[in-house]
């Protein structure tokens, strides 16, 4: 390839869950599914579809609530009327991610001006909409909103947010006595389609466990004794490039491990078997690593706004192999729409005038246009730092200056006065030579 990129199983493809992407990377690499694509077409699906895979979708009161909304929007829109409302209407569109939540929640907001503006050929599909139901359903639909802003930042890693924010979503579908009958719709089909068709992969678990203030999965603990095995298998893979005194593995037999993993799964459950399992028991686990059990110990709480690449960069020394996991796993996006502006823009770069570039200019050009902003704010800080530093040497020769200045202006007075007491010399010096005149005359 031109790019001369070489696949294998340590390499990581997020891909947009689309059939032919699915086809495309089959082998050699581990693929990972866009997180916010699983999201974004169930709630597709959810107002727009009636069938899916061979399945009713069974939300019919919000999608004739949706539809009227859609044909309203798009008579305002076309008659221009609506310069008239406090806010602009929006279209929905498919491929914009939770398109049919802003489309929604603006409608709502602007509902009660449309009385008076409409024609009355649409008055029967406003006179169908029930506000109520309206106000729920966006109401419902706003987490989703803020979990497609979590994963959509790409100037940090996102990819250990995917397992709790999916389980936030799974408690989010609750079913409460007092719901409208199209919400209990709603919740039902985004419970079943999300369990079903967005799957987390061993790479969720182990970057949600390896975020010390995730680790213990209190969101789900049922996840933590996946997770805790997957950091086993992977620091099996990663020990033999590390010092050997960084663990001590000790064996034991099979047959006593899973009598013990049944045992306490049936008496205790899972919860119980990660956190509060007695000393005995943790002796007799199959493999035991000073490093994993000191990073489960670990008491450290970090906040939301706390940098996670900060923090390992600083336990680097204490927990070596931890630290390796986390340059290669937290550099998978959880999402693959970064990648997808670049192609726009590559098609914006390779043009009819410029179609002999080669592979390295292309990627020169795409990391200039995508870190342009990043790159101006370093070129600004060295500006101001310039400014800074001129700006002191000016006030450290201002005074040295002003000295000299000073200093000149005492010898010009100095000169000055010399001048003046000759001048009164001369002038005493001439009177003399005239009193002697007069004298002489006499």
């Amino acid at each position: 390839m031109e790019y001369h990129l070489t696949l294998d199983d340590n390499k990581f493809v997020v891909y947009d869950n689309e059939n032919k992407m699915k086809s495309s990377f089959k082998d050699l690499c581990t693929r990972v599914g866009c997180s916010i694509h699983y999201l974004n077409e169930q709630l597709q699906h959810c107002f727009t579809t009636d069938i899916i895979d061979k399945m009713p979708v069974d939300c019919d009161i919000v999608q004739e609530m949706f539809d009227s909304i859609r044909q309203i929007v798009s008579h305002m829109r076309r008659s221009h009327k609506q310069s008239k409302l406090f806010r602009k209407l929006q279209s929905y569109s498919d491929s914009r991610f939770n398109s049919a939540f802003y489309t929604m929640d603006v409608f709502l907001i602007v509902f009660d001006e449309l009385t008076g503006i409409l024609d009355r050929t649409y008055m029967n599909d406003y006179m169908l909409i029930d506000k109520d139901l309206l106000a729920s359903v966006c109401l419902f639909l706003k987490p989703f909103e803020e979990v497609i802003e979590h994963f959509s930042c790409d100037a940090k890693p996102t990819i250990y947010k995917v397992l709790l924010l999916r389980q936030y979503l799974l408690k989010h579908y609750k079913i409460h006595p007092d719901d409208h009958d199209g919400m209990q719709q709603i919740k039902i089909f985004l419970e079943k389609r999300i369990q079903d068709i967005w799957i987390l992969q061993d790479v969720h678990y182990i970057t949600t466990f390896l975020h010390p203030s995730m680790k213990n999965f209190h969101v789900n603990p049922d996840l933590q004794e996946k997770a805790i095995e997957l950091v086993q298998q992977e620091i099996l893979k990663r020990q033999p490039i590390t010092p050997s005194n960084t663990f001590t593995p000790t064996t034991t037999t099979p047959a006593r491990t899973n009598a013990l993993d049944s045992k306490s799964t049936a008496s205790k459950g899972l919860l119980s078997y990660c956190f509060d399992i007695p000393k005995n028991d943790l002796q007799s686990t199959s493999i035991s690593y000073d490093e994993l059990k000191e990073y489960i110990a670990l008491n450290v709480q970090l906040t939301e706004h706390d940098d996670i690449l900060h923090f390992w960069l600083q336990q680097k020394v204490k927990f070596p192999i931890l630290f390796s996991m986390v340059q290669d796993f937290y550099a998978v996006p959880a999402l693959n729409t970064s990648i997808e502006r670049l192609f726009s823009s590559s098609k914006n770069t390779v043009t009819d005038k410029r179609s002999s570039l080669g592979a390295e200019k292309i990627n020169k050009l795409l990391f200039l246009q995508k870190n342009l902003t990043l790159l101006k704010s370093f070129d600004k800080k060295k500006s101001i730092e310039g400014n800074t530093d001129e700006v002191k040497r000016k006030m450290i020769e201002q005074p040295s200056s002003t000295i000299s200045n000073v200093n000149e202006g005492q010898s010009i007075t100095t000169i000055t006065k010399k001048f003046k007491t000759n001048e009164d010399d001369i002038t005493l010096s001439d009177d003399d030579y005239e009193e002697n005149d007069e004298v002489d005359l006499f």
